[in-house]
């Protein structure tokens, strides 16, 4: 089933924010906010600047987010492994 969700500019900006925060706290690992923006482009399904607006796929949003999440907690334990083994 399609859960699309209408949203602000702010608001959006604000959730790929939250990505971002989560990501920095749990790995300190830091990535430029625009890098987060593009990773999540393919949950917009429009954009009214009329309004504005955004139009989301809210199922696509959730399901990318926990993937960029989990990627980055696997990029930050190989780099651990390669530190330990001295390759780092």
């Amino acid at each position: 089933m399609k859960n699309h969700k209408t949203i602000s500019y702010q608001s959006w900006d604000n959730r790929i924010k939250r990505i971002q925060t989560k990501i920095k706290k749990e790995n300190k690992t830091y990535k430029n906010l625009g890098y987060y923006h593009h990773l999540m482009n393919p949950c917009i399904l429009e954009v009214q600047s009329d309004k504005g607006t955004i139009l989301i796929d809210e199922n696509k949003y959730n399901e990318l987010r926990e993937n960029i999440i989990e990627e980055a907690a696997e990029e930050k334990r190989q780099e651990a492994m390669l530190r330990a083994w001295g390759e780092f």
